[in-house]
């Protein structure tokens, strides 16, 4: 969105001097009120591809309305296999192509028991919302990669869990984190689907399958251990 416009320019640029080999890198949006006006008009005037979720709207906090359209990753990319999803904040910073995601054949993913952790603030958001208990977060890099089924299968789990829409659950939640959940959901059900890494019991291997991407932040006083001032 508009604030992390900036970030998302960087990003752009950082994927096309450093990325091979993927189909196609599209943006997503919403639009609620006019977070997301400036970030439009320079898409446009780029011919970046982009899409618009028009249900995000009604989810009224803006980090759970960004999360709630990670859902929906087989509606933007119908023809892929695999999706690799990446933040605004996120730069590419050396030559990579998809491959660089997986391992024998599989998309990596890392955990790290919730025990080593600093802390443990999305455990119980995410037990909530899948009803079991997970002892790994599951979101220890970005970006991240899933294949496209996943998302489908886990938005009809959580309204049969939850027993009303989609839009309705993500609509009254305060707290989520949308990797953790997916994350925690693949290993429960689909263990074999994924190559797990723990970050701390396997550390070297982890070291070894790092990708060349770096998390940054424009938020200096929620995520200093990230923050960059982009001005300078």
């Amino acid at each position: 969105y508009d604030k992390d416009l900036e970030f998302l320019k960087y990003n752009l640029k950082s994927i096309k001097k450093f990325c091979q080999g993927y189909h196609e890198n599209i943006i997503v949006i919403d639009d609620y009120n006019d977070d997301c006006i400036k970030t439009r008009k320079y898409l446009d005037s780029i011919g970046q591809k982009y899409i618009v979720n028009n249900e995000a709207k009604h989810v009224p906090i803006g980090y759970i309305r960004q999360q709630y359209m990670t859902y929906f990753m087989d509606d933007y990319l119908r023809d892929a296999d695999y999706v690799c999803s990446v933040d605004s904040d996120n730069i590419f910073q050396n030559n990579n192509d998809p491959y660089c995601f997986f391992k024998n054949g599989l998309p990596v993913i890392g955990m790290q028991k919730w025990s080593d952790m600093p802390n443990e603030s999305f455990k119980q958001c995410t037990n909530e919302t899948l009803g079991f208990n997970s002892k790994y977060n599951f979101m220890r890099r970005m970006p991240l990669v899933y294949p496209l089924w996943l998302f489908k299968e886990v938005r009809d789990y959580i309204e049969t869990k939850h027993g009303q829409s989609f839009l309705s659950y993500f609509t009254n939640l305060k707290h989520t984190s949308e990797y953790n959940i997916l994350g925690a959901y693949a290993y429960k059900f689909y263990r074999d689907s994924f190559y797990w890494v723990d970050v701390i019991e396997d550390k070297e291997e982890w070291e070894d399958l790092t990708v060349p991407c770096t998390q940054y932040s424009n938020r200096e006083k929620a995520q200093p251990h990230r923050y960059v001032d982009l001005s300078k």
